[in-house]
């Protein structure tokens, strides 16, 4: 019998076939989801613009839709560089999730093998001017996993970096100078955020309001909540830019960040047997 960490292996290897997508709807809102993965590959909101009814939010290279590593919207555990299963980003893009329960306006998925690794569960739903997501990752398994977790969201961005907005400033003024440049050409950057304690051990960050394109504003929160994180865990927007691609990856991480070497630190949630830790997202327009 083929182990669960042969077949993310083996996924990694070739090309979906047959591409199974899960979509929800609201009115003129909708979603898609790509089986393998739970990698969003579509998502239009309605919107407050008085000549615009509907917009694309999310990027996917529609192109590729049946490439494992699939330039979209996709979870991580852990976030950033890895060794182990799955290599970057860990082993959820490579995961087949089934879908559990269904309306017309909300999914709810998971995969994982509490004999391997540990199970996540991926709920969404949709209003007609918002998306939230829902991702829990809860350890089964015998042993301690320590990581990270986060949404990698490509938002669309059919203009330049350059005219990007986070809460009505230029990147330049809220990560440094050399922002956009290093953003332009794939090199990730973390954004300084003084973020709220929620309960015992969660963390909430404040709504980040991103002007991408005329007219058009989104607003993204992110909350985290988990049973046993490190004294350090906290939660950051990360950007990054695919070279080339119309799209801007604006990510919400909780348990990852840069030493002061600017070194990757991933592993700062630490999760016994039966402990979980939740990253809580929602997008909306504007």
């Amino acid at each position: 019998m083929t182990s669960f960490a042969e077949t993310i292996e083996q996924n990694r290897q070739v090309p979906v076939d047959p591409v199974e997508l899960y979509r929800a709807t609201n009115k003129g809102a909708s979603v898609d989801v790509r089986r393998r993965g739970s990698i969003i590959t579509g998502l239009c909101l309605e919107t407050n613009h008085p000549h615009i009814w509907t917009t694309n939010v999310l990027y996917a290279d529609t192109e590729m839709l049946d490439q494992p590593k699939l330039p979209a919207s996709h979870p991580a555990f852990p976030f950033g560089r890895h060794e182990g299963l799955g290599g970057q980003h860990g082993w959820p893009r490579y995961a087949d999730f089934e879908l559990f329960s269904e309306t017309s306006s909300s999914l709810r998925m998971s995969a994982g093998d509490p004999a391997e690794v540990p199970v996540m569960t991926r709920a969404m739903r949709l209003a007609r001017k918002s998306f939230s997501l829902s991702t829990q990752v809860e350890n089964a398994t015998g042993e301690a996993v320590d990581g990270s977790v986060a949404e990698h969201y490509y938002f669309v961005l059919p203009g330049d970096l350059k005219d990007v907005r986070i809460n009505d400033k230029k990147l330049s003024s809220v990560m440094g100078k050399d922002a956009v440049n290093d953003i332009d050409n794939g090199v990730a950057r973390f954004m300084t955020i003084n973020t709220e304690p929620v309960g015992e051990s969660g963390r909430r960050l404040p709504t980040t309001r991103v002007h991408l394109f005329h007219g058009i504003d989104i607003e993204l929160d992110a909350m985290a909540m988990g049973d046993a994180p490190s004294a350090d865990a906290d939660m950051s927007l990360v950007f990054w830019r695919r070279p080339g691609s119309a799209s801007l990856c604006i990510e919400p991480v909780y348990g990852a960040r840069l030493d002061d070497d600017g070194n990757l630190i991933n592993t700062e949630l630490v999760l016994a047997h039966g402990e979980s830790v939740a990253l809580n997202t929602e997008i909306r327009t504007q």
